[in-house]
Parts: structure tokens; sequence; C-alpha cells
């Protein structure tokens, strides 16, 4: 009874934290259009694949039963008839050969395609490292804050709540290609370093965006098809196998002959894989269109929950930690070389510490920084981006503001204990000899860059 009304007291707490009601962002017909050419893509794609190996297979079996006219030798059988000579013998031997060649090059081209296509698909135990699961036990305000704000957006709850050290958030299905068709348990991952920089209203920025990725259920499975196909096509392309370096092997020292049938099947295996190629390159322009449809989706619903300002000053934010952690990661491998194995034992707070301020405008922009997007680009520009969020407007429906790291239970041992795990990802066993050092003596006492902002700076205005 007592921890059931403590859940509900949590619930509570996290509702308050809303004002009005959210208004739901209507799905324009471009997002529309764009998942559906993604699936109208996936089917293409699957079937030129398939399609491929079918057209190999029957070349073979074709050739193998019909192209066996070449190999009657009678009228090329040297020294018949008494009157051969050296000259005739050679070129009958030269024909024999040529006949062989031509009967047996195509079965070998044929069957090195089909090898080379089927390999993609065998499935490869692919090594996850997994993050770190908040236990909702411990983190009850956070596990209520955002399960209140997917009720609100009329997003399904995560399953799961992870963290990692990254200045990155992602929202997920476990299980790949298989969740996309059969479901899977969703996943939100919150990157620690945004929590140590940001204030709790560009954070439910970034989580809004990613509960709406949960809303997006149709375009995102059709995606995560066309990643998969992709990964397919991508590998039977690139991949180089051991079909290849036999090949590769005859081409470089064999008889002749053998070098012509290797020839062969190099021209037609480049031939298979060109025409994979641009059904890859044109899958992914596709995926990535819709991708960018996602995200200015994804960037309106977060908007109609914390308003525009806060979410072009997130926007802004996001670029300054990134700024930050790469600082933090130099930091840290520089004091790895050169300090006895010693490691900052918080990567989070000390990107967050790095993280730059002073480049900062009003309007959320950075100075120097002008991205621009690419055919295959899976984020709009940031430029692009802010625009959108300044076309949709609204003031918001949080009630309050305060620091981020106010929706976590321990947040400093939590950064640690993320902070850990993520050198144990990387470095291994060489981790064990690691000296953890506080950042305090790293950085010294003196505040530094978001330090120092989210010490002085007013709370961001919730209104325009």
């Amino acid at each position: 009874m007592g921890e059931s009304s403590g859940a509900n007291a949590e619930h509570a707490q996290g509702r308050s934290m809303f004002s009005d009601a959210f208004t739901p962002v209507r799905t324009p017909i471009l997002y529309r259009v764009a998942a559906a050419g993604v699936i109208a893509m996936v089917a293409l794609q699957f079937a030129v694949y398939l399609g491929l190996i079918a057209l190999a297979c029957w070349g073979v079996w074709y050739w193998a039963g019909y192209g066996t006219a070449l190999l009657d030798f009678a009228s090329e059988q040297p020294g018949r008839g008494g009157g051969a000579t050296r000259t005739r013998m050679r070129v009958g031997m030269l024909m024999l050969i040529l006949r062989t060649v031509a009967y047996v090059g195509p079965l070998v081209a044929g069957g090195t395609i089909v090898i080379a296509m089927l390999g993609p698909l065998i499935p490869r135990r692919q090594e996850r490292y997994p993050a770190v699961e908040l236990d909702r036990r411990e983190q009850r305000l956070l596990y209520a804050y955002v399960e209140q704000l997917a009720a609100i957006m009329g997003a399904p709850n995560p399953d799961r709540i992870e963290v990692i050290c990254e200045p990155n958030a992602s929202a997920g299905r476990e299980g790949g290609a298989g969740a996309a068709l059969f479901g899977g348990r969703l996943v939100l991952q919150i990157g620690l370093t945004l929590v140590a920089g940001m204030r709790r209203s560009e954070l439910t920025g970034v989580l809004a965006h990613e509960l709406a990725h949960f809303r997006q259920g149709g375009a995102a499975r059709a995606h995560i098809l066309l990643s998969a196909v992709e990964s397919w096509a991508s590998e039977a392309v690139y991949g180089r196998g051991a079909v290849d370096e036999l090949v590769d092997e005859t081409l470089d020292d064999s008889w002749w002959p053998f070098m012509l049938v290797a020839l062969l099947a190099k021209l037609c295996l480049w031939l298979a894989r060109g025409v994979l190629w641009a059904f890859m390159i044109l899958g992914i322009v596709c995926g990535s269109f819709l991708l960018r449809r996602m995200e200015y989706d994804a960037d309106q619903s977060a908007t109609r929950v914390i308003g525009a300002r806060n979410a072009t000053w997130g926007m802004a934010r996001l670029i300054e930690l990134g700024e930050g952690w790469r600082r933090a990661a130099q930091r840290a491998e520089g004091m790895w070389e050169a300090s006895g194995r010693r490691l900052p034992d918080n990567l989070p707070l000390m990107s967050a510490k790095l993280a730059p301020t002073g480049k900062r405008r009003k309007d959320g922009f950075i100075d120097g920084f002008e991205e621009k997007a690419s055919w295959w680009s899976s984020h709009p520009s940031m430029p692009n981006r802010i625009d959108a969020i300044a076309r949709c407007g609204g003031k918001g429906i949080l009630a309050k503001d305060a620091h981020a790291s106010s929706l976590f239970e321990g947040f400093e041992s939590l950064c640690k204990i993320t902070t850990s795990h993520f050198y144990l990802q990387r470095m291994g066993s060489a981790y064990q000899a690691a000296k953890l050092t506080p950042i305090t003596q790293v950085l010294g006492t003196e505040p530094v860059g978001s330090e120092r902002r989210l010490k002085d700076d007013a709370p961001i205005p919730l209104s325009d």
C-alpha cells in the first residue's frame, strides 16, 4: 500500500510539471509520401536482391544443360584422318580449351554470384555492449516524468531507460529488423552529458523529441526494414570474402584458361554488385529523406512541449555539449598517455564544464556554424531545423524549470558509474590499470564553461 501511494505521488509530481494540454502535431503529406516511398523501396530492393540470386541460379541451371554442345569435341579431335599437321593439332587443342572455358566460365561466374550474394543473408551474432539500465525503484521521479510526458504526447511508454556518457539520446526497439515486424521492447537512451549541461526545459525537449519517435511506429518500422536490406546489399557490394580472394589469386598466378574463367567471374560479379549499388544508393536517398521528415516531426512535438524559444536554445546547447565532449575526450586521452594511466572519474560533468557558452546567440545559432544537409544526411541541417521550430512557434506546456539533474537520484554517482562503464567498453582489460582522478583535480575548482552558466544564468523563460 505504501509503495503504491509512493508511486502515485511520483506520478502526481511528474504531472504537476506540465501546465496545459498538449496539441498533437498533424502528420504532413510529405511525411506520409516519404514513408510510402520507403515501403516501396524495401519491396523493390528485396526483389532486386533475391532476383539477382534467382537469375544467377537459373543461368547456371540453363547453361549446364544447354551449353553442353560446346563440349562436342568430335570435330576438334587432333590427328584424325592421318593428315593432321602440328599446326592443326595446336589449333585443335586451342579450340578444345576455349570451348571448355566457354562452358565452364559461365557456370563458375554464376556460382560466384550466388555465393557472394547469399553470404550477407547468413545471420551473424553481433556483439553489443549494453548500456547502464536505470532501475525504476531507484529513479522513480525520472520514470514518472517520462511516462507523464509520454501520456501527454500520446506516445507509448518506454519499457526501459538506459543512460550513456555521450551527449546523445535515442529511442528504439530491441531486436533490429525482427522487432520491426514482430514488436520489441521500447528503449529510451539518455546521454548524461546532456543532463549535466542542460536545464530541465532543454532536456525535456530532447525527451519529447525521442518519445515522438516512438509515435512514428509505421515509418520507423519501414526504415528499420530498409536498413536491414541495405546492410545486406552493402556487405554484398563492399564485402570481400573467400570467393573474392580465390578469384584474385587465380587471376594473379594461374594457367591462362583458369585466368579467363576467373576474369569472367570477376566481371559478372562486378556487374551484379553494380546493380545492387545503384539500388542501394537510391534506397539510402529515400531512407534519408524519410529520416529528415521524422526529425522535423519530432522537433515540432518537442516544440509543442517546451516552446519555440527553449527548443531553439536546446538545439544550440546540443552543439555546445558536443564540443565539450570532444574536449573532455581529448583531455582524458592526454591524461592516460602522459600522467601514468590516469583518467577523469566523471566524463559527463567534465564535458558540461568544458562546453563553450560564449558563442551562443539569442536565436540559438553558434558563430561559424553553417551546417548543410546532403541527400544522404539522416538529420536536417541545424539552420533548417531552427527555422522549422520558429514556424511552429508556441509557448510550451512546462509549468516550471530547474536543472535537468533534478530528475535523477544520485546523479553524480550515476555519472561515475556510467563513466566506468564507458571506459570498460572502449578499453577492455586495459581499464583495470586505470587510476580514476576526480575532475576537481583535473580542472581545478574554478567554474569552467557550462558550470558557470548553470550557477549564474537565470532560468530560461518558458514563454515567447
